[in-house]
């Protein structure tokens, strides 16, 4: 007997059941992996979804699950190869709830915008209820409907554009998701301090809804989702497809790597700034460091565990704030808070010559609390590929800013 009290099918009922299971296109909408956020949403997504937007062009290397599938005999590797289909769909349904999750803010911000301005208390009417509240919800949904739903969706089987499509909307994606990951404490703060407004006007809670936490969701659960499209293609003997969706992961990890830090920077407390001025976030890294104060003849060592934030602007070094138990440990649920200590220009900087291990060795023109000045930062890090990286992407961030200057400068 099977689990459903019928007698137990043989393999060949199996395969032929699994044969006639692939005649149905995957899609966003296939009952075959409904959930109640699709349920909840059907007939809002008419146009979106896997299976219209499958227009990828010929000449790129593709491969098809639903072909694999009906090419093999063997229950073993259809039941591996049904499971990629299944991821495949999940990923497909992924995308789908984010998008509705974005759509429904955008209903919510339309809905503040058209209430009559005399109901709003007046330190949070337009434009001020837009860029605190919802960030930019908006860029971000058409983002999510036209380039994750059409370019990543739409191209899942099509592995050179879905490659191609990964590299080339990586800043595009650093860019949205940073900006309204690094807004989320300012929104959580004018929602807290309104709260009765907005539970009686649009939220029904004194909290903020779980639609307003869903890009930081998404963009933490990306790079697992190709993780699990890797691990089954591996298990399918998919080797093909498995490479390409590790190296789309392997983006998208840079990806929540990069826009995660920019999140801790946004929670830096007593910066002498704007976090968002400082432009892109290149990398951040867990340092030691070393700074001398200008005039002072010898370096003053800190031994207190900080973090390295390198943007195109600047870099900044913020300490790590310690609880009542200790300093913070990395796998705590609370995300980790910092407080200020050094900033250094990127262009009133050079790499020093130092020839020290795991060491990186900045001088130039910098600021630490109470506006003093420092004249030389050096990072200890705890690995020398960390060393490494942190220096090429100095490199890179001086290189573009010579490469400014020249273009600046060139005779007209």
């Amino acid at each position: 007997m099977n689990g459903y009290g019928g007698r137990p099918k043989s393999d060949a009922e199996f395969v032929r059941e699994l044969h006639a299971r692939c005649q149905t296109p995957i899609s966003g909408s296939r009952e075959s992996v409904a959930s109640p956020s699709r349920e909840r949403r059907k007939g809002e997504h008419k146009e979106s979804g896997y299976d219209t937007l499958q227009k990828a062009e010929k000449s790129c290397q593709k491969f098809s699950i639903d072909e694999e599938i009906q090419r093999s005999a063997d229950p073993d590797s259809i039941r591996k190869l049904t499971r990629v289909r299944d991821k495949i769909d999940e990923f497909v349904e992924f995308v789908n709830d984010h998008l509705y999750e974005l759509e429904t803010a955008d209903k919510m911000l339309t809905c503040l915008e058209k209430m009559d301005s005399s109901h709003v208390p007046l330190d949070i009417r337009e434009p001020f209820m837009y860029t605190v509240i919802f960030g930019n919800i908006r860029p971000l949904k058409d983002f999510a409907k036209n380039v994750l739903l059409k370019e990543f969706v739409g191209n899942i089987e099509n592995l050179d554009k879905l490659m191609k499509n990964a590299k080339n909307y990586k800043d595009r994606m650093i860019s949205l998701y940073s900006q309204y990951i690094i807004n989320i404490p300012k929104s959580e703060f004018i929602v807290k301090k309104y709260s009765d407004f907005f539970q009686q006007v649009l939220f029904k809670t004194q909290e903020r809804p779980m639609f307003l936490e869903d890009p930081y969701i998404f963009i933490s659960k990306l790079p697992f989702m190709f993780l699990e499209l890797v691990n089954t293609c591996k298990k399918a003997n998919l080797d093909n497809p498995a490479e390409c969706y590790r190296r789309v992961m392997n983006i998208m990890e840079d990806v929540n790597k990069i826009v995660m830090g920019t999140s801790d920077a946004g929670r830096m407390q007593n910066f002498p700034g704007q976090i968002e001025s400082q432009g892109t976030l290149l990398y951040t890294v867990p340092v030691f460091c070393e700074i001398k104060e200008a005039g002072c003849w010898r370096s003053t060592q800190i031994l207190v565990k900080s973090t390295a934030f390198l943007f195109y602007q600047s870099i900044i070094v913020a300490q790590v704030i310690e609880t009542e138990g200790g300093v913070q440990q990395a796998n705590s649920a609370q995300p980790p808070r910092y407080e200020f200590r050094y900033r250094f220009p990127i262009n009133k900087i050079t790499i020093g010559n130092s020839t020290r291990q795991k060491t990186l060795e900045i001088l130039g023109e910098g600021t630490t609390t109470g506006d003093k000045e420092v004249d030389k930062l050096v990072l200890v890090f705890i690995s020398d590929e960390e060393a490494t990286i942190m220096r090429e992407k100095l490199q890179l961030a001086l290189n573009i800013l010579n490469d400014f200057n020249d273009n600046v400068n060139a005779p007209k």
